[in-house]
């Protein structure tokens, strides 16, 4: 019978690239996350050519690691390069962890579950990509697993290793990239743990990308990193209360992105890398910013009390060549000052004085101070929003030259 004629059942079938059509498996999740060695299902034999081993492995290695492991379910060669998958990512959404299905205990269990078995069925042999998003069920008993998991995967080769907790007390083992492994690892992101890195164990030679969020760590400690990982191109540090004083050396040639967002305890930002195109910091007004000669500053992101005075006041000279700039402000309590200085080649910049309330003294005219100043802008944007249990402020402007 034609498969025109059968929708449905055809439907139901997966024709796999070494020459089966399999039944499609319909229990919860896919079995392979489950056990790999499964087969179930109707096997029929197909008449079509079927791919070099080769090129059967790379189309794997392309594949999102559910649908790699709903491949190896129904095809044995595909099992085989499953065990050696180079793209792992494990969270609840690739696992199918759901809370629908499970309480959050159960959530936290099956997760573990699942990523100690395949991870134990891996060889460990061809990991590019890393990815472990636990549940924020999981707690310190759960994370017992992550020194293991991060042993057989984190080795050499591996470019790209996110850790991504809630509420775990983690040390993550800053001792696992010092034998050879981290010399492949090109991007970094950790998250809600511990992280030491120490100067006897070197730093990350092809690391390009940095991403602290939520890392206990402390500023000499992340100085040792920085100044043996030379070529960084993007840091990104978000509530990591440890960091005091960050020191960003000359040595980091490379670095063009910096984001500093809400690190409490944070008083100094002193940056050196002569070549740094995009700055971002959200945080207390009290931290003390020394970016240097930023000759190659193009784009700027600021967000605390008084960074528009500060805007205005402190930084045309050490930026001559900004061209983009976002200024967010909680309080203004001093005008606006008409200075001699310039931004030059200022063309964007976007002002928001968001607040409960502003002092009523403030002059908003004082920002004409900027069109002075910026001999070059051709959108300006402004949002005054001002709350507070009797009114609402909310004025936008728009101004192409």
């Amino acid at each position: 019978m034609s498969m025109e004629r059968q929708p449905d059942r055809w439907r139901r079938q997966v024709q796999a690239p070494d020459g089966l059509i399999t039944s499609r498996a319909k229990s919860k999740g896919s079995p392979c996350l489950q056990d790999d060695d499964s087969q179930s299902g109707e096997i029929q034999i197909y008449s079509g050519p079927s791919l070099p081993e080769d090129i059967l492995c790379h189309i794997h290695s392309l594949m999102p690691m559910r649908d790699a492991a709903q491949a190896a379910c129904v095809s044995r060669a595909f099992l085989h390069s499953w065990r050696s998958h180079p793209n792992l990512d494990f969270s609840k959404k690739t696992l199918g962890s759901n809370k629908k299905t499970y309480g959050n205990g159960e959530v936290a269990r099956d997760f573990s579950s699942k990523v100690d078995h395949i991870l134990r069925k891996h060889s460990g042999i061809g990991v590019k990509k890393l990815k472990i998003h636990m549940p924020e069920f999981c707690n310190a008993k759960d994370s017992c697993y992550l020194d293991s998991w991060l042993q057989i995967a984190v080795i050499p080769g591996i470019e790209d290793l996110v850790l991504a907790l809630w509420k775990a007390k983690y040390n993550f083992p800053y001792s696992l990239l010092s034998n050879g492994s981290g010399d492949s690892i090109r991007s970094l992101h950790l998250a809600g743990c511990s992280f030491r890195p120490t100067s006897e164990l070197g730093g990350l030679r092809t690391l390009t990308r940095l991403h602290l969020r939520d890392v206990c760590i402390k500023g000499g400690e992340l100085g040792s990193l920085l100044s043996s990982s030379l070529t960084l191109e993007q840091l990104e540090i978000m509530n990591c209360d440890g960091i005091v004083c960050l020191k960003v050396p000359c040595l980091l040639q490379r670095l063009s992105n910096l984001k500093v967002f809400e690190c409490r305890t944070l008083r100094v930002i002193d940056s050196k890398a002569p070549n740094i195109s995009r700055f971002s910091f959200t945080g207390d007004h009290r931290v003390k910013l020394s970016l240097g000669e930023a000759l190659q500053m193009n784009n700027l992101f600021m967000c605390f009390s008084g960074a528009v005075h500060y805007a205005r006041v402190e930084l045309p000279s050490s930026m001559p060549n900004l061209e983009t700039a976002t200024i967010y402000s909680g309080s203004e309590i001093v005008d606006t000052p008409m200075l001699h200085s310039k931004y030059a080649h200022l063309k964007n910049l976007s002002i928001a004085l968001i607040a409960l309330t502003f002092p009523p003294t403030y002059d908003y005219f004082s920002l004409a101070s900027f069109f002075d100043a910026c001999p070059s802008l051709e959108i300006f944007l402004l949002d005054v929003s001002c709350r507070d249990s009797y009114c609402m402020i909310l004025i936008a402007i728009t101004v192409k030259q």
